[in-house]
């Protein structure tokens, strides 16, 4: 568990990296094209395509960071007021949860990536390839399943242990 945790606090500021520089190619893009447009009336070619694929790497890339640092949004307004164990346990179902959902999700950009490298689909514009988008999807997926897997596995570890117990359920206080 601490290896794979250790890789996951490795792969989380390189996602965050990551999801940050298509989301700034995209912002500079889409003003240059908006100035050329409205300028010039000269739009840059593909960049609405080129957009959305930057929003996909951006999208998927933050997630895994964003639950890193515990910053997804939770409503505690019950669970709180629930004893330490219960809360590590319902905290834990959440978790698993949350595993399986992105675990469901993985598979459909997996078996979407496939069927786009069978097909050798490419973009309507630009003519790229669009699997590698979705095979992204699915590795920035895969790491989201391990760490709520993690953090599942976290919470049923905190159930013996007050203190740990506390500080895991510190960060959704």
């Amino acid at each position: 568990m601490k290896t794979i945790s250790r890789i996951i606090n490795r792969i989380s500021p390189v996602s965050v990296v990551f999801s940050t520089i298509p989301l700034t190619a995209m912002t500079a893009l889409m003003i240059v094209d908006a100035f050329l447009r409205k300028l010039f009336n000269a739009p840059i070619v593909g960049s609405y395509e080129a957009a959305q694929y930057m929003f996909m790497i951006h999208f998927f890339g933050s997630w895994c960071f964003t639950q890193s640092k515990w910053g997804h949004t939770r409503v505690t307004l019950f669970i709180n007021k629930l004893s330490w164990r219960l809360h590590c346990v319902v905290n834990a179902i959440y978790e698993l949860i949350c595993t399986a959902m992105a675990g469901f999700m993985c598979y459909a950009a997996a078996v979407h990536a496939v069927y786009l490298s069978n097909v050798s689909w490419r973009s309507d514009v630009l003519r790229i390839p669009t699997s590698p988008f979705f095979w992204l999807e699915f590795v920035c997926l895969l790491a989201l399943a391990l760490l709520f897997l993690l953090d599942a596995i976290s919470y049923l570890c905190a159930l013996t242990d007050k203190e740990k117990a506390d500080k895991l359920l510190a960060h959704y206080a």
